[in-house]
């Protein structure tokens, strides 16, 4: 099993080959009042869909759930209330970046 899996995985079931994740839980950052004022400030300036430049044609922008991002994420110093750092995305278009970015920091 590979390395940056290990961290995201919480168990295995034995003899069924099923990876079981852990459920994610927000960081308290993101639970906070200067953190949901900028969204609501964000999504209000912005409209409450995604931005994202590679989302997929044809699948509606505000589709779902829109996630505030942030383009460089605060594991990698990104500004934390900057709304310069933050974009809009849909759950998709969220979880590829975030994917892609892992994989990036963990290859160095």
């Amino acid at each position: 099993m590979g390395t940056l899996l290990k961290p995201l995985m919480h168990k295995l079931r034995p003899g069924k080959g099923k990876l079981v994740l852990a459920p994610k839980q927000a960081k308290p950052f993101y639970l906070s009042a200067e953190w949901r004022e900028l969204m609501r400030m964000i999504k209000r300036k912005r409209g409450n869909q995604c931005h994202d430049p590679d989302h997929p044609v044809g699948v509606p922008r505000a589709r779902g759930r829109i996630y505030g991002d942030h383009v460089v994420e605060l594991n990698d110093g990104g500004a934390a209330l900057d709304p310069n750092n933050v974009m809009l995305r849909c759950h998709l278009c969220h979880q590829r970046k975030t994917v892609r970015a892992r994989i990036t920091r963990f290859h160095g």
